[in-house]
């Protein structure tokens, strides 16, 4: 049976091309997107922030060893330098990297669904982030006093790829005490700004 428009042309091939063209593009863009909450519900679902992940060292078997933990700063500015008591403030981005193998979330990709390259833990004044994920325990040594950065909201990312590495960044305000002389405050300084 052929179809024919009223000025005789043939619909079948203009037809069949047509319904090829739309197969093709749906399969290219009918992949469903995973949101960011759905994804972060699925991996947090049985977690538990009180274990650690396991390293990456396959010559530990069991544990893989200690977790790497990549840490850098930014330093912003520094005040406050004190003389007498041997103390100075800084303000700085804190960053720590490491990978939690829990919370990959790459599996979830496939043939037709598509997820992000990361996702990011939402955070607020009230909530204490280490209770969702396991945060390394980071200390500062000659630290005397120290708060997050809270102008307008928590200066916080918390940012998961699909691959399970985690970056945490934060803003901190810190006041900090130089055990020795002035020499060592001096020292301290200058090691700071390189």
């Amino acid at each position: 049976m052929r179809i024919q428009s009223a000025k005789g042309f043939r619909a079948g091939p203009a037809l069949a091309l047509t319904c090829l063209l739309v197969s093709a593009l749906s399969s290219a863009y009918g992949k469903r997107k995973l949101k960011e909450q759905e994804i972060i519900q699925r991996i947090l679902h049985n977690y538990d922030w009180r274990v650690r992940p396991r390293g990456l060292n396959v010559s530990w078997p069991d544990t893989g060893g200690p977790v790497l933990v990549t840490v850098n700063i930014y330093l912003r500015s520094i005040s406050k330098i004190d003389d007498v008591n041997m103390e100075y403030s800084t303000q700085f981005t804190f960053r720590e990297e490491w990978v939690d193998a829990r919370l990959a979330y790459g599996r979830f990709e496939d043939d037709s669904t598509e997820v992000p390259p990361f996702v990011v833990l939402a955070t607020s004044e009230n909530s204490d982030q280490s209770q969702q994920i396991w945060m390394p325990d980071t200390f500062f040594q000659n630290e005397k006093e120290a708060r997050r950065h809270l102008i307008d909201k928590p200066n916080v990312l918390i940012r998961i790829h699909k691959d399970g590495s985690v970056l945490y960044s934060v803003r901190w305000v810190k006041r900090t005490r130089t055990d020795g002389e002035v020499q060592t405050l001096e020292d301290d300084l200058l090691m700071m700004a390189f």
